[in-house]
Formats: structure tokens, sequence, C-alpha cells
């Protein structure tokens, strides 16, 4: 059937429940660390960043997808913030995580949620 000639609805993959899925994270050292975890046959494209800085500083995050950097976010002390996309940031690979890092601050802890839409040619979401 061709729905764009004879009618139907149409939805969004981010509007379908099953495909939006989030991870929480928390980073606290100067090291890169998967925010949104790969899974094999999968792109993950961002919807949402929210996160708070429990330190004293102000602390710049960045989001990369294979190995390059796609975004930076700062953080200001004691403060949380978000970002949204509308339409979803879309990653560049299959099977690719999306990491965060820092520099090395001491006594710095910066909470994510991450929320993404999870699309693929593989098989039911799961």
């Amino acid at each position: 059937m061709n729905f764009s000639t004879i009618g139907g609805q149409v939805f969004r993959n981010r509007d379908v429940r099953d495909r939006v899925l989030d991870q929480t994270t928390t980073i606290s050292t100067g090291t890169a660390t998967e925010v949104v975890t790969a899974k094999e046959g999968y792109y993950h494209d961002l919807v949402l960043v929210t996160g708070h800085n429990d330190s004293d500083a102000a602390v710049t995050l960045v989001f990369d997808d294979v190995d390059v950097e796609k975004f930076r976010m700062t953080f200001p002390a004691s403060s949380q913030k978000q970002l949204t996309f509308d339409p979803p940031l879309k990653i560049t690979e299959k099977n690719t995580a999306w990491t965060a890092d820092m520099g090395d601050y001491t006594n710095t802890n910066i909470r994510l949620l991450i929320q993404f839409v999870r699309n693929g040619d593989v098989g039911p979401v799961i």
C-alpha cells in the first residue's frame, strides 16, 4: 500500500514509545565515558541531554560519536542544564556509543540523563 496516495497515519520514530529510551550516567573523571551504550544494528539519535553539576566550578562536557566532537555543553556550578534536539541529533554510524568527556576536575560529579531514539533495520526493538 502506498499511504501517500490513499491516506493513513504516519508516526515519527521518536513518537513511538518503544523506540524512545533513556540512560543515566555520572561522570566524575577526565576520562571519556559512554553516555549511550551502542547496540548492534541500531542508530541512537539524541533527543534530550539534561544534567546536574554538583561541584562549585563550571564544567564543560564534550559529546562525541565515533571519536568526533558533535557538541559541547557547559554546566554552571551547582546547577542543572538541559538541551533538546528536534529533530533528534543523528549519530554518525550504527553500533556506535555516544561518549562525554570533561577535564580532570577534583570532587566533581555531573549526573546525566540522556534520552534517545533507537532506530535500525534489524528485528524488533528490545
